[in-house]
């Protein structure tokens, strides 16, 4: 998909794939392309031996996904595995939530709302958060409880700014490592 879709706060109930072939989702893959004001519900999504499964986008690419969320669903892969987004690359991901929702990876990259999120630019992971259980073999988490990737935290110098311990602030996602993601404070 490569075009702009607003969901205009429907959602999606029923989605059922039990598939032996990548890129498993509402949406596929999505390069160079929007998704925002959308949810999934009630839906199973499920592959033995495949990449990149997800709610509603399996791949996203150079795009946006705001507003977005998976509800009461089981999403069951491989590997990149996740709620909302199986894996991003140079992408923004804001405003999205996974919520009892059951997601297994047998492999690597599994998690709530994204399970692999790389960027070579200064793109963004923003106001994200995950309630539903993740499970899988290796690199694992991106929930409230585990590793910081999903949960709206960021790892930020304070060399430059007063930050007060539990208070929340806009930051802009700079690098990204295995278990963490680092950024610098927004304007």
């Amino acid at each position: 998909f490569m075009g702009n879709y607003n969901g205009d706060g429907y959602y999606v109930s029923g989605i059922k794939i039990n598939a032996s072939q990548d890129y498993q989702a509402l949406f596929g893959r999505v390069a160079s392309g929007s998704i925002y004001n959308l949810s999934v519900k009630n839906s199973a999504i499920s592959s033995i031996k495949t990449s990149y499964f997800a709610g509603i986008v399996a791949y996203l690419e150079n795009s946006t996904i705001s507003y977005c969320s998976v509800k009461d669903s089981t999403i069951t892969g491989y590997q990149y595995t996740a709620g909302v987004v199986g894996s991003s690359y140079n992408s923004s991901i804001s405003n999205c939530y996974n919520s009892n929702t059951n997601v297994t990876g047998s492999r690597i990259y599994a998690g709530g709302v994204v399970a692999y999120f790389e960027t070579t630019t200064t793109k963004s992971l923003y106001a994200c958060y995950n309630t539903g259980n993740v499970e899988g073999e290796y690199y694992i988490g991106r929930t409230e409880y585990d590793s910081p990737d999903v949960d709206t935290e960021v790892l930020v110098s304070t060399s430059s700014a007063n930050l007060e311990i539990g208070s929340f602030y806009n930051v802009e996602i700079t690098d990204a490592t295995e278990f963490d993601l680092m950024g610098k404070l927004c304007d």
